[in-house]
């Protein structure tokens, strides 16, 4: 058997404070690296923060208008020529007694927009522009003019254009392409009889819409 010398006590007490003292030095060590990661960021300059105030305001430069800009100011000054001639056409139509037609026709707007602009006015009575408008109406049926397309315009109700057509039909006064019935009370199954055999003959037999609506009586919209 072997015997072992037991080691000195302060060999092992000079031992142990060795290793205390290692651990103290990397205890610093960790320590600084962490005082010292933080500074190497952004490659060890200092970052200065900068107040929202202090950031520079940059300045457009001078630059010409762009073609949406000239397009506004166009349609700007279109729209104030449009005014003025709307004023002048509703003091035609005021003070001048000119029709709404005419007006509208010389200052070359429309003759609704017009319409709206003078309705309003106390100026504008009634019987002063019932008589140049029922004119109107009556130059218009004499032109061909459609019923319709009259009642729209000039706010007249169909009736009485079609009672002044069929006035005008009877003097022969309409275009020769303008033909004038009186209201059919033909009952509903007659009417859609005739309906059926003009259908079939514009379909089948080659006829004209016209003249299969001359031949059965009914009107060539319907």
């Amino acid at each position: 058997e072997e015997e072992f010398a037991s080691p000195d006590p302060l060999m092992e007490l000079e031992a142990g404070t060795e290793m205390d003292d290692d651990d103290d030095v990397h205890d610093q060590l960790v320590d600084e690296e962490i005082d010292v990661k933080p500074r190497k960021l952004g490659g060890g300059k200092t970052r200065i923060r900068r107040s929202i105030s202090a950031k520079p305001v940059k300045r457009l430069p001078d630059c010409k208008p762009t073609r949406i800009q000239q397009f506004v100011a166009l349609k700007r000054e279109v729209k104030d020529d449009i005014n003025d001639a709307l004023d002048l056409a509703a003091d035609a139509v005021i003070i001048e007694g000119l029709s709404l037609q005419k007006a509208a026709d010389r200052f070359d707007i429309s003759k609704t927009v017009l319409w709206r602009r003078v309705r309003t006015n106390p100026a504008y009575m009634r019987n002063n522009r019932e008589r140049p408008s029922l004119q109107e109406a009556y130059e218009r049926l004499k032109n061909g003019d459609s019923l319709k397309s009259i009642s729209t315009e000039l706010q007249i109700p169909m009736s009485t254009l079609h009672r002044h057509k069929v006035r005008l039909s009877a003097q022969g006064r309409l275009p020769n392409f303008v033909s004038c019935r009186k209201r059919d009370n033909t009952p509903k199954d007659e009417l859609r009889d005739k309906l059926a055999k003009a259908v079939h003959a514009c379909l089948n037999e080659g006829m004209s819409q016209n003249h299969a609506a001359n031949l059965f009586e009914i009107p060539k919209s319907t």
